[in-house]
């Protein structure tokens, strides 16, 4: 049942993303008379940044502490995701959007990293104005 399930729920997301293709070819051939062959490059572009931008706010920036070892006698990898770092950057920014990407980034954070204990998401409170 899980399987259908998933199936019917990427069969929405594709059968939408083309959707949206047809929508937006239709409305330039509408309003122009012109048929949009770089439509599809254009989209192809922003799925792209999309995922490049995805990618980016996962890389973690790892520090080695040589006080703690492994049994290896090799340091300790501590990896703190870069989010962490651009979220406080980024509300405490004077203009608004730079301050809406900061709460942006928060709920990305929640969405993504669910096991997190909620003690993760309490130092966000006071940022929060």
């Amino acid at each position: 049942m899980d399987v259908i399930l998933l199936q019917l729920l990427n069969g929405l997301d594709k059968g939408g993303a083309y959707a949206l293709i047809a929508l937006g070819l239709t409305l330039i051939f509408g309003t122009l008379g012109v048929v949009n062959f770089a439509h599809g490059a254009l989209f192809m572009i922003g799925a792209f940044c999309a995922v490049t931008v995805n990618r980016l706010l996962n890389i973690d920036i790892v520090k080695l502490d040589p006080k703690n070892t492994t049994p290896w006698g090799t340091p300790v990898e501590i990896r703190t995701p870069y989010v962490e770092e651009k979220i406080a950057a980024w509300t405490a920014a004077e203009p608004e959007f730079v301050r809406r990407a900061g709460f942006v980034l928060i709920a990305r954070r929640a969405v993504k990293d669910k096991k997190a204990p909620d003690s993760a998401f309490l130092k966000y409170f006071p940022l929060i104005r």
